[in-house]
């Protein structure tokens, strides 16, 4: 499990690895529940309540929902959550695509985002920039943690496609050509420079740097193993933080339908 936003005491921010088990969300839709027991083992185990954990039911493109105590468990077709409200997590799952979390210390808001190529190519998170300064944030004040995801060197694209989707990123740095017309793109450098386009800081942004293929030990991978298994994103600001002071104690309870 990485922890992320250490300076943060009052951030709960975690990625599972593939130690944690597969976490993927196998939504019930008549239930409205998930039937993974592992994704309660695992929040249960880091503090979190099970019924504050708000997941996204991923789209793979570049939908966006904000979050609060009247929200659902579970949201449909979204793959970027945001939140003002303590007590209340947000979750996305991942294989090869990136998790990315962020967090403005200053307005107290969270935000997590499933960023796969289509939502990379369609802006996904610039857009949750701009979401978040419409609640108050400054771009100078958010602070960006980019989780493991899929390599330049295993992220194989059709060169066609490529220049519907990515033609402004052609650059000989984020596109490399591989031949038969394929062409490798370089998605984590993609979201970086999205992020520095957006003012955010570059010293307010970590990033893990390790590739979901490479690391079979360590991660599910969807192109390497051709299997839904996951990982899970999530972060939220506890309940009744003080400064100097980490409760595992009370969190708020809101009425989810």
């Amino acid at each position: 499990m990485i922890k992320l936003f250490k300076n943060f005491p009052e951030i709960v921010a975690l990625i599972s690895q593939r130690e944690d088990g597969d976490l993927s969300v196998l939504y019930d839709y008549e239930r409205r529940k998930s039937q993974n027991p592992n994704r309660r083992v695992f929040v249960q185990k880091n503090g979190i309540p099970e019924n504050n954990v708000v997941s996204a039911l991923l789209n793979h493109g570049n939908e966006i929902a904000i979050v609060d105590c009247h929200s659902p468990l579970f949201i449909p077709r979204t793959d970027a959550l945001l939140a003002k409200e303590k007590g209340i997590y947000l979750s996305v799952t991942s294989r090869d695509c990136y998790p990315v979390l962020a967090y403005d210390p200053r307005e107290k808001i969270i935000a997590i985002i499933h960023a796969g190529w289509r939502g990379i190519a369609r802006n996904i998170v610039p857009s949750v920039l701009d979401a978040m300064m419409k609640l108050g944030s400054s771009s100078h004040n958010i602070h960006i943690a980019i989780g493991p995801g899929i390599c330049q060197a295993h992220f194989e694209f059709d060169e066609k496609d490529m220049k519907q989707h990515f033609g402004k990123y052609d650059d000989g740095k984020h596109v490399i050509r591989a031949g038969d017309f394929k062409v490798h793109i370089d998605l984590e450098g993609i979201i970086l420079d999205q992020l520095l386009e957006s003012k955010v800081k570059e010293d307010n942004i970590e990033v893990i740097g390790e590739c979901t293929f490479c690391s079979y030990k360590k991660y599910f991978s969807a192109r390497r193993d051709k299997s839904p298994e996951s990982m899970i994103a999530i972060i939220g600001m506890r309940e009744n933080f003080r400064k100097g002071e980490v409760l595992a104690g009370k969190f708020c309870q809101p009425a989810y339908a």
